[in-house]
């Protein structure tokens, strides 16, 4: 016998043998693996589903908390200029009209027309537009109330028509009726309109009795309107008249959805999670809390559905001990998100505070619609593992032609290939990517080549990222201060660590007048978000503060220029907030402007004392027209500490999702305020280094702290 049929022999055991083993436990293996990697699968999907869950929550806590910091704003605006109505001496009423107008339709004013926010509904399912006027204001009087008796605050009423018009046109998704309630027994509402309730009488509302009672700004949890049946907040204020007496209430109602407008599900959630607004409520003759559903936006349309107001049921998942631990984090006013099953499927469950009180937003997305995809993946292993199975049959069958023609090609042709691939790698690990590899063989090999070749730019594309990223860090570093500032009487020091390579946090300080002023202006701010595209914004913040710090004008002129600027260079969403102070080391002074940034934390040693420094502006980048204000203050004393920081400070969390707090920084200060002023900068890091211990920084952290010293001794 020839050696080439030896050889053929050979090979045939050789190879058969192996081949029947192998394909068995290749079966088994890759069944294995296939089962693994959709275990694996899941896991990270689910893991990432938390996350974002928990974003969003955050996400959506930001946007309320901030919405309902402008309504605030809003509704002081209108006080302002009801109580200036109510004190003049005398006033044209002009055409006044009254509910009765619309009631009876008669002697409407101008501008009537069917409302598309405001809807009157007839019966469960049936809704019609209500007849309003935003050209107007209708006046209401309580029963038992005469005309004469209020004729002249219904003429001084009249006057606040164009402040209601203005705040209406600058916010209108967010306003749905503002109105002034008198403790005489008059109304009067924004837009006109009439059906009234029979008996209505605007002072046994509970939003006007607690803000008469509390005497200041309040806001009344989610309640049904009583002209159009709708869900909405309430947030009222009292006023006084021109003696400085309780004189009535002033509000704005806020439709529930407008508050929901800016959250947006996943695309790829969106069909099949629950998203509902629900509040604590005490079952029907019961004194156990639930969760009753006021509000169901899932698969809806971008208007969303319209609450009801004795709700959609009852919210339960199939674990009650579960569900009270939730409502028990609810009672506690916090977020969270837990893993329940719900109507049958496993679920998470996410929920957040709508309105700081009993009223919540939950999300509810299945874990199968989470882990689909792996799912899928695992099934497409398993469906190939059988085709293998199948296409073993028919190799056992051609495996002698092969094993004859591989006789014959010798090992080199097998051999080559792989000698080629391990020569490229080395070089590609001694750091030359220009390494690469040519087979010329038609087979698996030869798709490993390119596969190789392929991956080579893929390679030098990453660290080239990666060099950028780190470059972009160290420039924006490099636009911090590098060393504090060195002025007479007073200690100054300011440190920024970001979440990421790059942030969204600032700070600076500017020597004015070219560094021969005794003036130094200080600024820190906050842009939303964080990464390249707040440091973006950051750095074209702090080129224009600095361009105009040293010009012409105050700096409430200074921060209007900066704000035209960003909101003309900025999309929508994209806003930072801009504390800055100047100190003028001459006369002992402080001046500063705060655009919605936190206010800042004065502490006074000798009193043992807290107090801020705030004010009531707005973001940079929302309103182009809005106009800043500038607050100062001289009576400073050595010892006194002032300290400006960012949210990312007091809403660090621990591994419990407990935030570090404003009452924890202040007990920080307090303890460190015989150290300098970059010592109390390390024992506030310190500290929230130890308050996160393993869980991930998730937010930028920046803080100033400015020491007040006797000049005499510096």
């Amino acid at each position: 016998m020839s050696i080439r049929w030896k050889l053929l022999a050979v090979l045939l055991v050789i190879s058969l043998i192996p081949l029947l083993f192998n394909s068995w436990f290749d079966q088994r293996v890759t069944s294995q693996a296939g089962r693994e990697l959709g275990k694996l699968n899941r896991q990270i999907l689910m893991e990432g589903a938390k996350r974002n869950l928990i974003m969003m929550v955050g996400d959506y806590a930001t946007i309320i908390r901030r919405e309902r910091e402008l309504l605030e704003l809003l509704l002081h605006v209108q006080a302002e200029n009801v109580e200036r109505a109510l004190a003049a001496p005398k006033a044209d009423p002009g055409q006044v009209y009254f509910d009765e107008n619309f009631d009876f339709r008669r002697k409407l004013p101008q501008g009537v027309i069917f409302s598309t926010e405001h809807f009157h509904r007839e019966t469960d399912k049936v809704s019609i537009p209500l007849e309003v006027s935003y050209l107007a204001q209708s006046f209401r009087l309580a029963p038992g109330v005469e005309v004469k008796s209020v004729a002249r605050d219904v003429a001084r009423l009249s006057a606040v028509l164009p402040t209601y018009r203005y705040l209406e046109r600058q916010h209108p998704n967010l306003i749905f009726w503002q109105t002034t309630s008198l403790e005489n027994g008059l109304q009067s509402a924004y837009p006109a309109h009439g059906n009234y309730p029979q008996g209505y009488d605007h002072r046994e509302k509970e939003w006007y009795i607690r803000a008469g009672e509390s005497g200041s700004l309040v806001w009344t949890p989610p309640r049904m309107d009583d002209f159009t049946s709708q869900i909405i907040l309430t947030i009222s204020q009292p006023v006084e008249g021109p003696g400085g007496d309780f004189a009535g209430v002033t509000s704005i109602d806020v439709p529930l959805p407008a508050l929901l407008q800016s959250t947006k599900l996943p695309s790829e959630w969106s069909a099949a999670m629950r998203s509902l607004i629900v509040d604590l409520s005490f079952y029907p003759d019961s004194d156990e809390l639930g969760l009753r559903i006021i509000a169901d936006y899932s698969n809806q349309s971008q208007v969303g559905p319209r609450p009801r107001p004795e709700g959609l049921g009852w919210l339960k998942g199939s674990d009650k001990w579960q569900q009270e631990a939730m409502i028990q984090e609810m009672i506690a006013g916090r977020s969270g998100v837990v893993q329940m099953a719900f109507q049958g499927r496993e679920s998470l469950w996410a929920f957040g505070p709508v309105d700081g009180g009993r009223t919540y937003l939950v999300y509810i997305m299945p874990h199968d619609e989470i882990v689909s995809e792996a799912d899928a993946a695992e099934q497409y292993v398993l469906e190939r593992t059988s085709e293998q199975l199948r296409a073993t049959g028919l190799t056992l069958l051609v495996v002698v032609v092969i094993v004859a023609l591989l006789s014959f090609i010798g090992s080199r042709t097998i051999t080559r290939p792989i000698q080629d691939l391990l020569a490229a790698a080395r070089r590609i690990s001694e750091g030359d990517l220009e390494a690469r590899t040519e087979i010329k063989t038609k087979d698996e090999l030869a798709e490993l080549g390119r596969s190789f070749n392929d991956m080579v730019p893929k390679l030098q594309d990453q660290m080239q990222l990666r060099q950028s990223l780190n470059l972009a860090m160290e420039v924006q570093q490099n636009l911090l201060p590098g060393t504090p500032p060195q002025i007479k009487g007073f200690q100054v020091a300011g440190r920024s660590i970001y979440s990421d390579q790059t942030g969204g946090d600032y700070y600076d300080f500017l020597y004015l007048n070219g560094g021969e002023s005794n003036c130094l202006g200080v600024a820190i701010g906050d842009v939303t978000g964080h990464g390249i595209a707040a440091a973006l914004l950051m750095t074209t913040a702090r080129a224009m503060v600095r361009s105009l710090a040293c010009g012409p004008g105050g700096m409430a002129e200074m921060m209007s220029v900066v704000n035209q600027r960003l909101t003309d260079d900025t999309y929508a969403g994209r806003f930072m907030t801009l504390f800055y102070l100047v100190i003028d080391v001459d006369r002992r002074s402080f001046h500063w402007v705060a655009s919605g940034h936190d206010p800042a934390v004065v502490y006074d040693p000798a009193r043992d004392s807290f107090e801020e420094l705030g004010g009531a502006d707005i973001p940079l980048g929302i309103n182009p027209d809005w106009k800043f204000k500038e607050f100062s203050r001289s009576d400073w004393s050595p010892g006194q500490i002032i300290v400006l920081g960012t949210d990312g400070i007091w809403e660090s969390r621990n591994p419990q999702g407990e935030m570090f707090g404003k009452e924890a920084l202040n007990r920080i200060i307090r303890d460190s305020a015989d150290g300098s002023a970059e010592e109390l900068i390390g024992a506030i890091t310190l500290a929230l280094t130890e308050f996160r211990q393993e869980r991930v920084q998730m937010d930028d952290v920046t803080v100033v702290v400015i020491k007040v010293q006797d000049p005499e001794e510096t």
